[in-house]
């Protein structure tokens, strides 16, 4: 019996040491070495269970489940591992764009620390070159009234509006361009020498103005007629005025006008527009009937002109709105020979025209 256990069975099972030993060495086996490539391993299980009964069997269970449990242990351990590690990477990621958004931070605070201290001290440096030049204005003309009057001259004793000054501060800061410092300047000068003289509208519109506006606007108040501080306007020809009895007449005899080349001095109908846009100038033009003698404070000079009974006739204007009759005493009325040249010339056909 045991010689037949030996060759046909191959083991020691009639031995209970040596079928510990066989036991225990299965049990020690790799579990790759028992299981092979899979199907090996579940062949050689299967002849050992047909030889033995149910002796392997088992112990196959506990191998498949040793196994399982190994292969969850190693995929539990290294997920863990994974998932540690991607905490760790991610806890270094989030403490850096921390640190990052935070020297962001900083650097952004101080860049508009900066910009805001430049703002001011350039609003500030605005400020100052238009009151320094204010002042200077208001000196010379106080010399000039000095020098025209016996009693030297009298200071008005009213003060500029708290209000008015503040909005002047406010939008005179902002300020930079030398030409509109000038006449932002002559401004407050004018305005502290006669209170009152600007609305609080003239200074948003000089505000608004861009430096080519301001350039048209000041060609414009260059040959504007002064007459009046209230009603400004620049004078661009006549229109001659047919009698009532000539009305019926009209088919054989049109009235005459006349218009004066604006754009020879530097005001085409383009610049004209751009005025009318910035809220300074009427886009109609008006007609004043002349009746008897006028005199006109023209481009710096004066001019006479005389209605002539037999040819009535009247101006054609273009008036400026009341904030453009406030900011026309910014620009100096100086001669214009020319513009007054060519006034003459046109107004004489229907005018008498002599220069004061």
């Amino acid at each position: 019996m045991r010689d037949f256990c030996q060759s046909a069975l191959g083991c020691t099972l009639c031995s209970y040491g040596e079928k510990a030993t066989t036991i225990y060495e299965l049990e020690s086996m790799e579990i790759k070495d028992l299981l092979g490539a899979g199907q090996i391993g579940e062949k050689l299980l299967a002849t050992l269970e047909r030889a033995t009964g149910t002796l392997y069997r088992p112990l196959g269970v506990r191998l498949e489940a040793a196994a399982e449990a190994h292969k969850t242990r190693l995929l539990g351990k290294a997920e863990a591992e994974a998932e540690a590690d991607k905490q760790r990477a991610l806890a270094r990621v989030e403490a850096d764009r921390k640190l990052i958004l935070a020297a962001a931070d900083e650097e952004i605070a101080e860049r508009a620390i900066r910009r805001e201290w430049a703002r001011k001290l350039q609003e500030q440096r605005n400020l100052d070159t238009i009151v320094t030049q204010a002042a200077l204005l208001a000196e010379s003309a106080a010399q000039a009234s000095d020098a025209a009057s016996e009693d030297g001259g009298t200071i008005g004793t009213t003060d500029v509006d708290p209000d008015w000054l503040t909005r002047f501060i406010d939008l005179a800061k902002g300020v930079s361009v030398p030409d509109m410092q000038r006449l932002w300047s002559r401004l407050l000068s004018s305005e502290v020498a006669a209170p009152g003289r600007f609305s609080v509208h003239s200074l948003e519109a000089l505000k608004g103005m861009t430096r080519s506006e301001a350039r048209d606007f000041s060609a414009f108040c260059q040959l504007v007629d002064r007459r009046s501080y209230e009603y400004v306007s620049l004078i661009t020809g006549f229109t001659e005025e047919l009698k009532e009895n000539h009305s019926r007449f009209l088919t054989l005899r049109f009235p005459r006008r006349g218009q004066i080349e604006l754009e020879r001095y530097g005001l085409p109908d383009v610049r004209l527009m751009n005025i009318q846009r910035s809220g300074l100038l009427y886009h109609d033009r008006l007609v004043l009937r002349v009746q008897g003698t006028m005199d006109l404070n023209v481009a710096g000079s004066v001019v006479r002109i005389t209605a002539r009974r037999k040819r009535p006739a009247a101006l054609t204007l273009l008036q400026l709105t009341p904030i453009g009759s406030e900011l026309v005493s910014l620009v100096p009325n100086e001669p214009q020979p020319n513009y007054i040249t060519a006034l003459t010339r046109v107004l004489s056909e229907v005018f008498d025209v002599t220069s004061v």
